[in-house]
């Protein structure tokens, strides 16, 4: 009996990874509105009873994708420690040697929700988690500064990575070189820095000094 309940539940959860995942191939696909049970059903080649065995019903199962994207930004965030070279590849980029295009896609959708929009909690609640963990890091980063220099910095880079992201996904900043890109967005981090006077720590081949941007 344990067995069975066991391998139910991990038939369960499988079903979930799959709905998940072919769910944020489809928002890259047709946009987060354009996603429907019908399309994730044969996406996944699940019958409807299966998905809804799954998740209550489509929101949840968007609000799941959401959450595991955010997420995996967490990590990143974590992983990165906010090196300012990372940081400066990441916005000339738009994360793409950390985000698969998929998810970087998702954030793209949820930038344009509108506050009416029944999925806008969810993009909100996920705003909201990546920028206190953000705060957080800045406030250990930088303990002489104030609480208003720490919330306006992290403005300054969440206006810097989402306005790339933008313009990136809508072709106009195609003619930009990513190089140089990569380049100014270091000088534009540092001078941030330094205007916390934040000891600098090693030379840097760019600008002279490197230093930890969190």
């Amino acid at each position: 009996m344990a067995n069975k309940i066991a391998s139910k539940s991990l038939k369960t959860l499988e079903r979930r990874h799959l709905i998940i995942d072919k769910t944020l191939a489809l928002i890259a696909q047709k946009g987060i509105d354009g996603v429907s049970i019908a399309e994730i059903a044969k996406a996944t080649s699940l019958g409807h009873g299966q998905i809804y065995r799954c998740f209550q019903d489509k929101n949840e199962i968007l609000k799941q994708v959401i959450q595991q994207v955010t997420q995996k930004r967490l990590i990143l965030f974590h992983l990165g420690n906010h090196d300012i070279h990372k940081k400066a590849k990441e916005i000339s980029t738009i994360y793409q040697s950390d985000l698969t295009n998929d998810e970087v896609r998702l954030i793209y959708e949820l930038m344009k929700l509108n506050q009416q929009h029944p999925l806008f909690v969810y993009a909100q609640e996920a705003d909201d988690s990546l920028t206190e963990f953000g705060l957080q890091m800045l406030r250990f980063k930088y303990p002489q500064a104030t609480e208003a220099q720490i919330v306006a910095l992290s403005e300054i880079v969440a206006i810097f990575t989402e306005g790339s992201l933008l313009r990136r996904l809508h072709g106009f900043s195609s003619r930009a070189d990513i190089e140089r890109l990569e380049q100014m967005f270091v000088v534009c981090l540092n001078a941030l820095d330094e205007m916390l006077d934040v000891p600098q720590h090693s030379s840097s081949t760019t600008t002279g000094h490197e230093s930890n941007f969190r």
